[in-house]
């Protein structure tokens, strides 16, 4: 589960999340948002369930993972390939990764 924690005390430099992107990944015209953590904690890609009346963490379905200690810091949404389905791209410390 995504748990934003404040952990500039620790000396880590990082934020508790400082991406957010809106996108409709799977193309059911309903958004997604998209929420990029800092260091050592998880992005997370949520999307409203109609049945359970709240939002459900569905980045491991999506295959958005990051790797150990890293941070991210950015992201966006954009179609690169033209078939109408938006890919996301997050800028994290270790560079930038792209999901389709």
């Amino acid at each position: 589960d995504f748990e934003n924690v404040l952990d500039i005390s620790k000396g880590t430099g990082s934020l508790p999340f400082m991406a957010a992107v809106v996108i409709d990944r799977d193309g059911d015209g309903r958004d997604e948002a998209f929420l990029g953590g800092g260091r050592d904690q998880a992005d997370g890609l949520f999307a409203y369930n109609d049945n359970a009346r709240a939002f459900i963490n569905v980045a491991a379905f999506a295959g958005i993972e990051k790797p150990k200690g890293d941070a991210t810091m950015g992201g966006g949404a954009i179609d690169l390939d033209g078939d109408a389905l938006p890919e996301l791209f997050v800028a994290r410390e270790s560079g930038v990764w792209l999901y389709r």
